[in-house]
């Protein structure tokens, strides 16, 4: 479910540019979060598991791929 909300919600990039493109930094989470609680999921709990969708979705996005570098 907080996957699922994650994806749906997450839209809002923040994003560092530098010379090799762009560093994903974190994600606009609140909306999700917010969808959670209206749930009933404790406040502590939804942010919480968004906080781990979201690290989860910035490392994938930030890994570089290594085939041939």
């Amino acid at each position: 479910m907080a996957w699922g909300l994650f994806l749906d919600n997450a839209w809002r990039v923040r994003v560092a540019l530098g010379s090799s493109g762009g560093l994903v930094l974190g994600i606009e989470t609140e909306a999700a979060v917010a969808r959670l609680v209206r749930n009933d999921v404790p406040r502590e709990t939804a942010e919480d598991l968004i906080a781990a969708c979201e690290q989860g979705f910035v490392q994938a996005l930030n890994q570089r791929d290594d085939d041939g570098e």
